[in-house]
């Protein structure tokens, strides 16, 4: 489900590139407004712009340092976030843009549902401004408070009606408790035979991440999100399905101290897919 490259309702994307269909949350491309979105490229490759230069660095510094170590434990975190293939400047609307060049999770996927899921009650970093932690306490702040997650957005390819449903942040800001439950319920598509065959493969992968971040002392993760993608085309085929961590532009030095905050959220994540796929 790839988008034409080159145009958009607003013009001309650049060369060889398109719109992501699947993003979910973050800022989207708009060419008459200027605002820099996830790309793709060739299918394979999202292109993410690099829009406030110390955060941007901060996670292209954060993806060559887990791409080129040797520690068996970064090893294990390199297999949980997409593959990073180094930085492209592309012009655009008479711009230079600096894009972060990493795997497209869902390429090849013919009716990819995804969602985005924010981990940590805490989304600001350390040295957020006041105002800063101020709004992002306002925030989804039912279901940060009682979940220590949230979900910015998702889309689902509904197979009892075969159409493609997208839901955003303003849904997810108005998520009740129980709303959030059947929402997990809606995006796995439960109403189907497979659909909890899926969620169990995912809930297995969502573990490995609970152990890592159990045994890793070495970051802190704010604002960070955990990508879950399958192609509903193919709802028993497992190898589709995949859970992924993303969005490291806050991403801090641990100084031998676990990620507390994380380790709620993906926790609290699993405690509350395993209710559901009893």
């Amino acid at each position: 489900m790839d988008a034409d490259e080159g145009t958009h309702g607003h013009g001309e994307f650049p060369s060889g590139t398109a719109h992501l269909s699947t993003q979910v949350a973050g800022h989207s491309c708009d060419n008459k407004n200027y605002s820099f979105g996830l790309l793709v490229k060739s299918g394979r490759y999202v292109l993410k712009p690099v829009e406030k230069e110390q955060h941007g660095n901060r996670e292209i510094d954060f993806y060559r340092r887990v791409t080129s170590t040797k520690d068996p434990l970064l090893l294990e975190l390199k297999a949980l976030v997409p593959e990073f293939y180094g930085t492209e400047i592309l012009s655009w609307n008479d711009s230079r843009v600096n894009y972060i060049v990493l795997s497209n999770v869902t390429h090849g996927m013919a009716q990819p549902c995804v969602m985005d899921i924010k981990i940590g009650k805490q989304t600001w970093d350390p040295y957020a401004t006041e105002a800063k932690r101020q709004r992002e306490q306002e925030k989804y702040a039912v279901i940060k408070q009682h979940y220590s997650f949230c979900i910015p957005g998702f889309q689902v390819y509904d197979a009892s009606t075969s159409e493609f449903k997208k839901y955003g942040k303003d849904f997810g800001k108005n998520l009740t408790i129980d709303g959030t439950v059947e929402a997990f319920k809606t995006f796995f598509n439960l109403s189907h035979e497979s659909g909890r065959a899926t969620l169990l493969h995912i809930l297995e992968r969502l573990k490995k991440i609970v152990k890592w971040f159990k045994s890793q002392r070495h970051f802190h993760f704010y604002s960070s999100s955990i990508l879950i993608a399958y192609d509903a085309k193919e709802l028993s085929n497992f190898p589709s399905a995949t859970v992924t961590m993303i969005d490291f532009a806050h991403v801090y030095p641990a100084n031998g101290e676990e990620d507390l905050n994380y380790i709620a959220g993906v926790e609290k994540l699993v405690e509350l897919l395993d209710s559901i796929a009893v």
